[in-house]
């Protein structure tokens, strides 16, 4: 695990620090890791969803999560996944209950989401992301 920047003050997990761009690009990738959170811990099937390249960029004034999720299980899985990340000199954000979006994957189907995680309230744009970490919120069958 890398150690965690004096500015980053979320207990999420992976940091990794990425340069920051001009607004009309798309700045480097910040690159992070995928968990099961302690909710959807409780539901077996959880297992059974396998996240990897995991990253976080802003595009203009907008976050966006990008996580590779793979369905390991026989039938069709919604997992409602969390996009949080942290931004240096501030805290969390998309881990608030409305930042929660759901996927369908059919039985084996891999997917590569893009998770729009919006505009951070009271953040400045393109403002250092010091940790990316999305993670499954909840999953059911069907």
């Amino acid at each position: 695990m890398a150690a965690r920047r004096a500015g980053c003050f979320a207990l999420l997990g992976l940091t990794v620090v990425g340069p920051v761009g001009p607004a009309e690009t798309v700045t480097a990738p910040v690159k992070g890791t995928y968990a099961v959170g302690i909710l959807a811990q409780g539901n077996g099937i959880a297992q059974l969803l396998v996240g990897s390249n995991v990253s976080c960029v802003w595009r203009g004034d907008h976050v966006i999560v990008r996580l590779r999720l793979h369905n390991t299980s026989v039938e069709h899985l919604t997992a409602t996944i969390q996009p949080t990340y942290v931004i240096e000199n501030g805290g969390a954000q998309g881990d608030g209950f409305t930042s929660a979006q759901d996927f369908g994957l059919d039985a084996g189907e891999t997917r590569n989401l893009k998770i729009d995680a919006g505009k951070p309230k009271g953040v400045l744009a393109r403002s250092e992301i010091c940790e990316c970490a999305p993670y499954l919120f909840a999953v059911k069958s069907g």
